[in-house]
């Protein structure tokens, strides 16, 4: 399939909000400078010295096994950030720019011992910005606590269900009424000390048989969490390795990706870790970030040849983007 040229960089719209106000709309001037920045990167074609946001993984371990979870056959649960690993980037990331954060890629955030401290390094070093994405089965009392003095800024919880049959279907060995009441205390903890951080997010991959679901699901949230939204689910076994596009993805010029050993890869995407660029320990972001691989990769892109790049041409969200693009373009 080949799509004419056209001017189509986009923003992943794959979050749909159900209910309340989304949590990454903020006022401060700060933050609203670092999203536009986000937003025009891409379309400028230009990617900084330095990206905008590093998806930096906490711990490639995780405390339950999801079905439908791509990094349940690319985990090795061994890992856990040190703590002067991501002091490192933090500093190097102060001196170029970078605005936020977030703490996982293939593992369980809160299974760190450290996370707090962690969330506090990152906002002491200035990002506005600091988040993850959490199962929230261990979001106890005391790392509630934790997390709201260290300054975290948001967290999306990831629950697929509004009772414990419909949740324990995609996550079995799991508590319902053990997240909900991590949910509550969290929120309760919130009023008491009169923050309004972080923001919770309750979210849900739109798994086929969630969709008849989603309004009992919305109408059970919403009383809780401060936004309740759902995500496309990604079926990695049925990627079409679709041959040329003019799509440009916006990844390349916003963000990166740090394991929990200091290694850095070019993208989120890269699930089975085939594009090492380096280590933090040895080499850094900005070298990484401006050298010939990532360089390479944007200028295929651009050229409308990102189909000659091995992990954007089995690239979920890609296949999505571009199927998106064709629709659009058809109805012009």
């Amino acid at each position: 399939m080949k799509i004419k040229a056209k001017s189509n960089l986009k923003i992943d719209e794959t979050l749909q909000v159900l209910a309340g106000k989304s949590i990454t709309d903020k006022e401060d001037p700060i933050y609203k400078k670092y999203r536009q920045e986000w937003t025009d990167r891409p379309i400028r074609q230009d990617a900084g010295a330095f990206p905008l946001h590093i998806d930096l993984e906490s711990t490639s371990a995780c405390n339950l096994r999801c079905s439908f979870c791509w990094a349940e056959t690319m985990r090795d649960d061994g890992g856990f950030l040190k703590r002067e690993t991501a002091a490192k980037i933090f500093e190097e990331g102060s001196t170029h720019g970078l605005s936020a954060v977030k703490f996982n890629l293939r593992g369980e955030p809160l299974l760190h011992p450290e996370l707090h401290k962690l969330v506090y390094d990152a906002k002491q070093s200035g990002l506005v910005d600091v988040f993850f994405n959490t199962n929230g089965l261990l979001l106890t009392e005391e790392k509630s606590l934790q997390l709201i003095e260290a300054g975290l800024d948001r967290l999306t919880i990831s629950c697929e269900g509004y009772n414990e049959e419909s949740y324990k279907k995609y996550r079995d060995g799991a508590s319902f009424d053990t997240l909900v009441n991590n949910v509550k205390t969290l929120q309760k903890m919130k009023k008491d000390f009169e923050t309004n951080k972080p923001q919770v997010r309750v979210q849900a991959v739109l798994l086929p048989e969630i969709i008849p679901l989603l309004d009992k699901y919305k109408s059970f949230w919403e009383t809780i969490a401060d936004e309740v939204s759902c995500r496309d689910y990604q079926d990695l076994d049925s990627i079409e390795e679709i041959v040329a596009s003019s799509w440009v993805c916006p990844f390349i010029f916003q963000r990166i990706s740090v394991l929990c050993d200091g290694t850095v890869l070019p993208c989120d995407r890269d699930l089975k870790m085939e594009n090492p660029l380096g280590n933090v320990k040895d080499v850094s972001i900005h070298k990484i970030w401006t050298g010939d691989f990532i360089n390479k990769m944007r200028q295929s892109h651009i050229a409308g040849r990102s189909h000659e790049v091995d992990i954007c041409r089995r690239c979920p969200f890609r296949e999505r983007e571009i199927k998106k693009l064709e629709i659009k373009l058809a109805n012009e």
